[in-house]
């Protein structure tokens, strides 16, 4: 079977849908990956699904705003933890880190496919898990960090699968940053074993 990830976005701070019907576009199922890329090229990423996506990217956004989430300086080394941070101690901070959580949201794009015809929402996990360990083997090459390392299930997937990534709406900035965490050839799914 071959699955294709119709690539769309960025969205993101600064280019965060407004009108209705940009909304209701978003307002759907699909996979995303959220990117955060630093001034020395740093990129620090997270893959996920959703059956909402404008509403994860709200979710994501407001993480940041609320300090429950890993926040980073300019090149991308953590300032505040997402586990453990002495609530106190970081609103005795506000003055030096509220800058950084203001460039830590406009630095956060979302790029995204949506459900479709060939991309049914039974194959939402099935996409994650997949662009997720083709992103973790990419760690240290391309990518500086993968923030859900959580292991994602393939399920009970029994067929061969072969996902593509069409990057037909997207920007060449984009395109070089998406061949950049996945690389440019498509992803295998074998039953007994995966390839990436």
């Amino acid at each position: 079977m071959n699955l294709t990830l119709k690539w769309d976005g960025p969205v993101g701070p600064k280019n965060f849908p407004e009108a209705f019907l940009e909304k209701e576009s978003l307002s759907v199922s699909g996979v995303y990956l959220r990117l955060k890329q630093y001034e020395n090229g740093h990129i620090v990423s997270y893959v996920g699904h959703s059956v909402n996506l404008l509403s994860r990217f709200d979710q994501h956004l407001r993480d940041i705003l609320t300090f429950s989430v890993t926040i980073r300086d300019d090149f991308g080394e953590v300032l505040l933890s997402r586990n453990g941070s002495d609530r106190a101690a970081v609103y005795n901070r506000l003055d030096t880190l509220m800058p950084c959580i203001e460039k830590e949201l406009s630095r956060t794009q979302f790029l995204f496919a949506r459900c479709g015809d060939d991309f049914g929402e039974d194959y939402l996990k099935v996409a994650e898990a997949l662009l997720k360990q083709r992103m973790e083997r990419r760690i240290g090459v391309e990518i500086t960090a993968l923030e859900n390392l959580q292991n994602i299930s393939i399920g009970g997937l029994d067929h061969e699968l072969i996902m593509q990534s069409d990057t037909s709406l997207l920007e060449a900035d984009c395109i070089e940053v998406l061949n950049k965490i996945l690389g440019d050839h498509p992803i295998g799914y074998c039953p007994a074993h995966m390839e990436s």
